[in-house]
């Protein structure tokens, strides 16, 4: 749990930048590559962390607007790339602007 917004924004940039590394090692032919024959290509796994702060922001109110829950798996490395970096930046964003540290205590 954090206790402030800026434990959290300093440990989601850190996330970020590492997630960002390993995007930016991704190649348009390497978004093909299955993982096993049983699993999704790393096109598929890439494009699904860049759609899961959007979606799963969505379930606390929050609105990304960089990338769509739903846009279809782009065809370059670099527009996977370049989406991730935006909607974890708009994320970052969105939550120094708007929250507290008492939003974090905020239960359901």
């Amino acid at each position: 749990m954090y206790h402030s917004i800026q434990e959290f924004l300093m440990e989601w940039k850190l996330n970020k930048d590492a997630t960002s590394k390993v995007m930016a090692a991704l190649t348009d032919e390497s978004l093909a590559q299955k993982v096993s024959d049983d699993d999704r290509t790393l096109g598929r796994i890439a494009w699904h962390i860049a759609t899961a702060i959007p979606e799963m922001m969505e379930h606390i109110g929050l609105v990304i607007n960089s990338v769509k829950k739903d846009a279809p798996v782009p065809k370059t490395a670099n527009e996977i790339s370049l989406a991730y970096t935006a909607a974890a930046s708009e994320l970052a964003d969105i939550i120094a602007k708007n929250w507290t540290d008492e939003n974090l205590h905020i239960v359901d």
